[in-house]
């Protein structure tokens, strides 16, 4: 298996519901056993101190609906001792709170105290919040750790930000994987001397510091894999256009949130933040030790991996969601852990013992075919290496098993008795005129390709061979 791959949204959280409140009800994946130690945590260092501990236990995410996630967050225990600290400040104590910051919610409270925010004098039909009664000031002040961290930029920051498109090649436009590659050779081979300059959520996107010295450009891009020093000759050549979509300053936003009296909507606030966002994410992305999911969710890799075993060829990583709030007077970085289910990283005989006690019954290839449906391999049977050594990873994606209605289409079908017959009982049509060349490695498939090998005593017209036979005659 090519390293850690999404399984996709299962379930609605990894944990139990909470600490020691009962029996350990798990709400996920392990409904009943409580929470997998991926989810284990320190308790109780959230909490004001005062020997209470907190209220529960790590709840988990909701998962399969975006990023509305974390329920609660690390709630501790209910009672007893009050655990290792989650976090502690640098330079020791409770930091006072940044007084530019609070007196801005000073004078929110002193609007609310005088009456203005209940009376009709600021309503208007824009109004995009309902109007806050009051303010508690009275009691004792709580403090609150909280999962931001203030975001510093330049204060007169500007971002540019440019629109790529990759054209449509043969009525198809690439997406996914082969789309950020593309994008990763854009960024190399054109853009080189910006590297610390550049940003790009690698799909429609980039962000610069410096502006680009062109209206509108298109660059032709030679595909090649990441290990590889130059394309293959049969490597395809796209089109790449990059145009620019505007500008956007950050001393703007910032002044809007630092005054009390904002008045209308700051207008392209939301495209300074998704800018922003940009930024935040574009590192992570360009990290291979780093599987990142969708705009921001990263999950490391390797020795810094924190993963569980679910079995059946599954495997929990926990990482971390990133993303640039909005709040009084500055930005923050809101930073969560989240946990996802994977395809764990074995071969793939490994991994299909790993699932032999979970496919049982008359229906264990229709379950087998859809569980590796879309599962991206890295083949092995053919080694190719750089000029440094390096072996050059090739990944696959795994359509789905042998089956009977593959190649319908075609002149001559590949003929495959049931669902996930073997190589031996596969056949597929070779073309008599391909002449053998059995030094070199041979491409076959279910879908009826033509292959370069000449079947001995076979018809000129060509004949059916099986996957078997054509890779035995070929070594």
């Amino acid at each position: 298996m090519s390293g850690q791959q999404p399984r996709g949204p299962r379930g609605r959280g990894g944990g139990d519901r909470g600490g020691d409140r009962g029996s350990q009800r798990g709400r996920g994946f392990d409904r009943g056993r409580g929470q997998h130690p991926i989810f284990d945590v320190p308790s109780g260092g959230r909490g004001r101190g005062d020997g209470r501990g907190d209220r529960g236990g790590y709840r988990g995410d909701r998962g399969g609906r975006g990023d509305r996630g974390d329920r609660g967050g690390f709630r501790g225990g209910r009672g007893g001792f009050r655990g290792p600290e989650v976090f502690s400040p640098a330079t020791g104590g409770i930091p006072a709170p940044d007084p530019k910051v609070k007196k801005v919610e000073d004078s929110y409270k002193g609007t609310a105290s005088s009456g203005k925010e209940l009376s009709l004098e600021p309503l208007s039909i824009s109004q995009e919040f309902p109007l806050r009664p009051a303010f508690g000031t009275q009691g004792r002040p709580v403090l609150l750790w909280a999962n931001y961290f203030e975001m510093v930029s330049n204060s007169n920051l500007t971002l540019h930000r440019y629109k790529v498109e990759v054209l449509e090649q043969d009525g198809k436009t690439p997406t996914g994987k082969k789309l950020k590659r593309i994008i990763e050779l854009l960024l190399e081979e054109q853009f080189g001397n910006m590297k610390n300059q550049i940003a790009t959520d690698y799909k429609a996107t980039l962000v610069c510091k410096t502006a680009l010295k062109y209206d509108q450009e298109v660059f032709s891009i030679r595909y090649r894999l990441e290990d590889e020093d130059e394309p293959s000759p049969r490597a395809r050549t796209y089109q790449i256009r990059v145009m620019p979509v505007g500008s956007v300053d950050v001393a703007p936003l910032l002044q809007y949130l630092s005054s009390p009296r904002a008045g209308e909507p700051l207008a392209g606030k939301e495209e300074i933040i998704q800018a922003l966002n940009i930024v935040f994410g574009h590192h992570p992305k360009t990290n291979r030790d780093l599987l990142s999911i969708g705009a921001n969710k990263h999950f490391p890799l390797g020795r810094g991996a924190e993963a569980y075993d679910l079995s059946g060829g599954l495997t929990a990583l926990r990482g971390f969601f990133v993303s640039v709030r909005a709040a009084t007077s500055r930005l923050l970085v809101n930073i969560q852990v989240k946990a996802t289910p994977c395809y764990s990283s074995l071969s793939l005989p490994d991994m299909l013992n790993s699932l032999a006690g979970n496919l049982r019954g008359p229906t264990r290839m229709h379950k087998l075919n859809r569980f590796l449906k879309r599962v991206r391999v890295s083949v092995t049977h053919i080694v190719r290496k750089n000029k440094s050594g390096q072996v050059i990873t090739r990944i696959k994606t795994i359509e789905g098993l042998a089956h009977q209605g593959d190649g319908r289409n075609l002149p001559h079908p590949p003929q495959v008795p049931w669902l996930g017959a073997g190589p031996k009982d596969v056949k597929f049509f070779l073309d008599g005129s391909a002449a053998p060349t059995g030094d070199q490695g041979k491409k076959s498939g279910k879908k009826g390709k033509k292959g370069t090998v000449q079947p001995g005593g076979d018809s000129p017209t060509g004949s059916y061979i099986s996957v078997y036979d054509y890779f035995k005659r070929s070594k």
